[in-house]
């Protein structure tokens, strides 16, 4: 019976990996053991992954998450793979810092045997970045597959009503998720040309032209409720609510209108059909979130932007009817946690 490991540490690894896991437990003559750490430790537990983390050293396939942390076990974990004469597949659950997600702390590269990658746009980047084209597959997310499904499972109106009973909203209120990220803890401020606190400071300012907005800041994984609580303690307010941080596809499909910067909620959110804007102030150099490229949300680089989309989609009907046409006709290549599964174990789908 074969074994393969699983490494992850960072969220947005370890969740696009959990459809993955899925099906290899599936699999016969297949033994799965689970290594995860950091945020990927309770990621995995809220999936129900919990009894197949195991610290056994021995395995015949591993397959990894990407990270940029100060760990960067998955890179070990391919070195000692490497060493061993074992196959190693990692997972991209993203589009942006891709070079970061494979350099280790000496500056070498280190990479797998094989990259699951998101499309043939990703794929033709990383090969410009130097990455071996021979070592990059298509795959596409299987977390975008799973978002789907969600958005489409009839459970908004009552996911909003314990919303509004839980943090006492006003039922006739629009809704506003402001989705955040530790921009600022990550040292990407000076990269991007902003910051989570920047774009929120502009959301709440937008907002005060429509009386009934309810801003609901929903924090990332990677940010403490302490550090959400004194960074946005000058937005406090009667119509600004923080939010727990472990329920945010409930959360998305709650809100009347979705809003962060480039996180992969947003995409996640587009495919739940939901109204997203991705604010993104004084943006420097490329924008890597790519359903801004595909229409499905609407990209505003400051705040007189940011106001006139929201006017757009609160107050236009033309508008709004155009967009849900966009939105209505997302289609996404079913089938990718699958493909990765292939890229695993099948050496003829190499």
């Amino acid at each position: 019976m074969k074994r393969i490991a699983v490494v992850a540490g960072d969220a947005g690894g370890a969740a696009a990996l959990v459809p993955v896991i899925t099906e290899l437990l599936k699999t016969n003559e297949l033994t799965v053991a689970l290594k995860p750490y950091g945020l990927a430790e309770s990621i995995w537990s809220d999936a129900g992954l919990n009894m197949f983390v195991n610290q056994d050293s021995e395995y015949d396939l591993l397959l990894t998450g990407t990270s940029v942390n100060s760990e960067m076990r998955e890179l070990d974990c391919i070195k000692n793979a490497h060493a061993a004469g074992k196959y190693s597949v990692s997972l991209i659950d993203f589009w942006s810092n891709i070079r970061e997600r494979f350099t280790g702390k000496d500056g070498s590269m280190v990479l797998p045997d094989a990259l699951a990658v998101l499309d043939e746009g990703q794929r033709k980047h990383m090969v410009g970045l130097g990455f071996p084209d021979e070592r990059l597959f298509v795959t596409g997310h299987p977390l975008l597959e799973d978002a789907e499904l969600f958005g489409k499972d009839n459970k908004a109106d009552s996911l909003r009503s314990k919303l509004i009973t839980q943090y006492g909203l006003t039922s006739s209120g629009i809704l506003v998720l402001f989705a955040s990220q530790p921009i600022r803890k990550m040292g990407y401020a000076e990269k991007y040309g902003f910051d989570e606190v920047a774009a929120c400071e502009d959301v709440c300012a937008a907002a005060k032209s429509y009386g009934k907005l309810e801003i609901l800041l929903l924090p990332h994984p990677r940010e403490t409720s302490k550090e959400v609580k004194n960074k946005y303690a000058h937005l406090a307010g009667p119509h600004f609510r923080i939010l727990k941080s472990d329920l945010p596809w409930e959360s998305v499909l709650s809100a009347d209108i979705v809003i962060g910067m480039n996180s992969m909620l947003l995409m996640e959110a587009c495919l739940m059909r939901k109204t997203v804007i991705s604010h993104q102030p004084n943006l420097k150099g490329q924008d890597y979130l790519v359903s801004n490229a595909s229409g499905w949300s609407v990209s505003t680089k400051s705040r007189s932007e940011l106001q006139s989309a929201l006017e757009s989609f609160l107050t236009n009907n033309t508008f709004q009817n155009a967009h849900k046409k966009v939105l209505n006709s997302i289609e996404i290549q079913a089938g990718a946690a699958n493909r990765v599964v292939s890229l695993v174990l099948d050496t003829n789908a190499r």
